[in-house]
């Protein structure tokens, strides 16, 4: 475990890996200076010797990067997160996805990963890091982001007992940061100013600003720790901040259930330069280093790590090309034109048209006939060199073989070979070009491990963060959320990432716009053979089209289908399934109210009731005015009798004759209402059609009160008028009314 007390040993283990990574470092500088230096496709000596003599570059290795990179630029590196230990869980895991690749979004991680591909790819070596640091210079708010390392050949050195792809098992690492003068006087103003030495012999640009290179170096300290299991699942380290919430853990009924003991790292960072240190020993939020490097052709040969470009094999290959296509085009520029040999008396009067002979388009050429003389004739232009177009030719096909790329791989179909031989060639030439993504593969996984592993310190307070979904779109979360478990009473803390412990993996695969269109291009298929596949999963279908507006269209489908009960419901969400209750609760109450036509039924029933009522209510006071009279009239007969007693018998039995009669009068006067009454209920049933129309009970009311009528109808078995009859009819009607 390295500790660096003093300066001077940083100084000198820094020195120690660029002088062990010399010669790697070395090729890597020259196989970028091939790519892209003026005549660095040249070898030197070569280009020496043949002086200014043409020099021609036939360029096949860049368009090599360019063909690897185009379908790196096309594929995505999908990151899963799953629990890996028994107090993890799924939702947790589904948390780390969401935060790990909204790192990556707010980070512009494509970006990243491109660059460090090609810059992998041209030289063997390129890599980012991970820092916690501030969203934007004016906000609060502090999150893992990643960093893209530039010139990570020269700036970028490891603990060389390291043997990791990775370099997870590295105790240390070196970054370098080249500054100018200014700032490094603003940033360090007690710095010596005394710049670092590099590992680079030679330079190719020579017009460069000065800077002063200072060093970071960011080492493990490992010490002996004690973990605490508690009972709903967490785990904490035994130390000063466990022993304040311990009391509190005890008070919601959370108990130790167990302890070990292990040890753990901690990353440390200090600023450095050749004359001391530049600021005190820090410590970060890492257990990792942070540094995150790419290595392509990885390999550990004498106990050293060796790793080597895409096209450092190729080097001689193109250096032949170049030669071979710059002399072929030279004897081809520099051999003489045809000719036509004349004496001066052939071609005399005619100087003006053989001086045209090459732009002049008339196909008749004349000359002086001279006897003796053979006409003219043209002497043979330059011929090919077939040795050096055979040779040039050989070398293309060893170009192929070498990079296993082949020229449908390019584009390219010189032979008009089939489409299945075509693409059996693009698959040899994807079959080679994947180790080149492993490699980027490995960084990217290791450099998620590391942000997965460094999240529950990062994120240790209540916050409420942005997740980022597989297919782009955000959603939020709330961390530490506490509420209250209504069985046990008791506040829980949800969405705690300190529980358990997680599994990083990390997959290449096609770009989500090249899944979406294997998507729709499947679905059209299968609907060929099965239409109800289209009908069921139309929403899928316009979802994944890459177009403005399809997901507008896609929520419309998917709520039809949702009110059509076509979406299962493990996989409606949240949402939805409260929208579905609320409309099924609508539905509940519409059916316990009438239709319109039945409440229109009702109305006209009610209206025909209330005109009933009126009418019956005349009857009624015409029949109380008739009542009150003939009681008047009793009156003045029993005066009259009470006079008549004394006068005449017989006139007497008279008056009791036309009393009776009066009373049968009345009570007949009784029936005809009540009968009147019950043929208006009955006249209104038949009208509105209410056995048919109306509910059942609005029905059954006008059968009761239909039957209590026809029964008031039969009289009062003689004994005359009675107020109850007419009391019941008032009260029934009063019922239908309301």
């Amino acid at each position: 475990m390295a500790m660096f007390e003093e300066s001077k040993d940083a100084v000198h283990a820094l020195e120690e890996a660029q002088d062990i990574d010399l010669d790697q470092r070395t090729e890597s500088r020259k196989d970028e200076n091939f790519l892209h230096a003026k005549d660095g496709q040249w070898d030197p000596d070569r280009a020496r010797r043949i002086g200014s003599r043409l020099k021609m570059t036939a360029d096949k290795c860049n368009p090599y990067i360019d063909q690897i990179m185009s379908e790196l630029d096309q594929s995505e590196f999908q990151t899963s997160v799953s629990a890996a230990s028994e107090e993890s869980t799924d939702d947790n895991a589904e948390l780390y996805d969401g935060l790990v690749r909204n790192m990556e979004y707010i980070s512009n991680a494509k970006h990243i990963y491109s660059y460090s591909g090609r810059d992998s790819l041209e030289t063997g070596i390129s890599g980012w890091r991970l820092v916690h640091d501030y969203l934007s210079p004016e906000s609060f708010t502090t999150d893992l982001l990643m960093k893209q390392i530039y010139n990570f050949k020269d700036h970028v050195y490891f603990d060389p007992a390291a043997k990791e792809q990775s370099m997870m098992d590295a105790d240390y690492c070196f970054v370098l940061h080249p500054m100018i003068k200014d700032r490094y006087e603003k940033e360090f103003k007690d710095g010596s100013g005394q710049s670092l030495s590099t590992d680079r012999m030679h330079d190719i640009y020579w017009k460069k600003a000065d800077h002063i290179i200072v060093g970071e170096v960011l080492y493990k300290k490992t010490e002996k720790i004690e973990l605490v299991k508690v009972s709903d699942g967490s785990i904490y380290t035994d130390n000063e901040d466990f022993q304040r919430v311990r009391d509190d853990l005890l008070r919601k009924g959370i108990q130790e259930i167990d302890r070990k003991k292990r040890e753990s790292s901690v990353v440390y960072q200090k600023f450095f330069d050749n004359g001391g240190w530049l600021d005190d020993e820090k410590e970060t939020v890492f257990h990792y280093l942070p540094v995150i490097p790419i290595y392509q052709n990885f390999k550990i040969s004498e106990d050293k790590v060796i790793f080597k470009s895409a096209i450092n094999r190729l080097k001689d290959i193109q250096m032949g090309i170049n030669t071979v296509f710059s002399r072929d085009l030279e004897e081809g520029s520099l051999a003489p034109r045809e000719k036509i040999p004349l004496t001066p008396e052939q071609q005399e009067g005619h100087q003006d048209e053989y001086r045209t002979l090459n732009v002049d388009a008339i196909p008749v050429l004349t000359y002086n006939h001279i006897d003796g003389h053979q006409p003219p004739y043209k002497l043979p232009g330059p011929q090919p060199n077939v040795g050096l177009l055979s040779t040039l030719a050989q070398l293309k096909d060893n170009f192929n073989d070498v990079s296993g790329f082949f020229d449908a791989n390019m584009g390219q179909n010189p032979g008009l070979q089939s489409g299945v031989a075509i693409g059996k060639q693009i698959d040899k030439g994807d079959n080679v070009a994947y180790k080149y993504y492993r490699a980027i593969e490995i960084a990217i996984q290791h450099s998620n491990f590391v942000a997965v592993d460094t999240f529950p310190r990062v994120k240790d307070e209540r916050e409420v963060v942005r997740l980022v979904k597989p297919d782009g779109s955000k959603d939020f979360a709330t961390l530490h959320d506490v509420v209250l478990d209504e069985q046990t009473q008791q506040a829980v803390e949800l969405n705690d990432l300190s529980k358990g412990t997680y599994e990083v993996t990390t997959n290449i695969g096609a770009a989500f716009k090249t899944q979406q269109d294997e998507t729709v291009a499947t679905i059209e298929r299968l609907g060929m053979i099965d239409p109800t596949i289209i009908q069921t999963g139309k929403d899928v279908l316009v979802g994944n089209v890459n177009a403005p507006g399809m997901n507008v269209i896609s929520d419309r489908i998917r709520q039809q289908m949702l009110m059509q009960g076509l979406i299962p419901e493990d996989e409606q969400t949240d949402e939805e399934k409260e929208q579905l209750q609320v409309q099924q609760q609508k539905q509940m109450e519409q059916q316990q109210q009438p239709s319109p036509q039945e409440q229109a039924v009702i109305d006209l029933s009610q209206a025909e009731i209330m005109k009933a009522n009126a009418d019956t209510a005349r009857v009624i006071g015409k029949t109380q005015d008739d009542m009150a009279k003939n009681e008047l009239k009793s009156r003045e007969l029993d005066i009259k009798e009470r006079q008549a007693m004394r006068q005449d018998m017989n006139a007497q039995a008279k008056i009791n004759v036309d009393i009776q009669n009066q009373m049968a009068q009345m009570e007949k006067q009784q029936a005809e209402i009540t009968k009147l009454l019950a043929d208006a209920l009955k006249a209104t049933k038949e009208a509105t059609g209410a056995d048919a129309i109306v509910s059942p009970t609005v029905a059954e009311a006008y059968n009761e009160q239909a039957e209590n009528l026809n029964e008031q109808a039969g009289g009062t078995n003689g004994t005359g008028p009675d107020s109850r009859v007419i009391q019941t009819v008032l009260d029934r009607n009063q019922g239908l009314e309301g």
